[in-house]
């Protein structure tokens, strides 16, 4: 059985409730009011002293192809540069007469074109006579190769990476 409130009692509840809801105004204003000033309650110092433990989990990937990973992803390999290695490996190649030397890198590859240019800018600076160029191959290659072409003129071929 339902009781059924009188209009006092009922009177009385709606001022209860109004109190209520001017000391939650009242503490939620006096809380903003300590943030604005930088004054933070020592549940939120603690709060925020929680969150700065928070753990850098990143993950990089490299050349993925399928699966999940979070945070960053490189699908390119990285560039190539003319190192000490290779130079050692071009000067064991070449013959000791300086010639004529092509640079032929593969079309539309900004970053075929700069490496060859490196090498290139070496062989220059070696003395060496180096002309530097597109090409287009079919079918296309990978990596770097040296041979003679059909003028006999020595050629280094830059291929995508």
């Amino acid at each position: 059985m339902h009781r059924m409130l009188s209009r006092e009692q009922f009177s009385q509840i709606g001022v209860k409730m109004k109190k209520i809801g001017m000391v939650v105004f009242i503490f939620a204003a006096l809380v903003a009011i300590l943030e604005y000033l930088g004054i933070f309650p020592a549940w939120r110092a603690s709060l925020a002293h929680k969150e700065s433990r928070i753990i850098d989990q990143s993950v990089t990937s490299n050349n993925q192809s399928g699966g999940i990973t979070a945070h960053t992803i490189l699908t390119q390999r990285p560039e190539r540069h003319f190192d000490t290695g290779l130079r050692a490996q071009i000067m064991k190649a070449l013959p000791a007469r300086k010639e004529k030397i092509l640079v032929q890198t593969i079309i539309n590859d900004s970053e075929a074109y700069q490496f060859g240019a490196e090498i290139a800018n070496f062989l220059r600076s070696d003395g060496w006579d180096v002309d530097i160029g597109y090409a287009i191959w079919n079918p296309p290659f990978k990596g770097q190769r040296l041979l003679k072409n059909e003028n006999g003129i020595l050629t280094i071929q830059i291929g995508g990476r």
